[in-house]
């Protein structure tokens, strides 16, 4: 059973989640370990790049020339 978004804020919003390393990809990691996805023991900008990941995120790169391009709710700003 997939864990939603809301699910996920509500327990981990606020708390230091160090249990796969660093806390630039602790809470990322905790939430592939709570859906059932793979966890990457990399940087944060390596998932993108991960074939193991390609399944399971959709990578959008940044554009700068593109004022309306925000992330929206849900998304993961590396």
């Amino acid at each position: 059973m997939q864990v939603s978004y809301d699910e996920y804020i509500a327990q981990w919003n606020n708390q230091q989640v160090q249990e796969f390393g660093g806390e630039c990809v602790s809470l990322i990691a905790k939430f592939c370990q709570e859906n059932g996805f793979p966890i990457l023991y990399a940087n944060a900008n390596q998932y993108a790049d991960a074939s193991l990941m390609q399944e399971h995120f959709d990578w959008t790169a940044d554009n700068p020339n593109d004022p309306n391009q925000l992330p929206e709710r849900g998304d993961i700003v590396v």
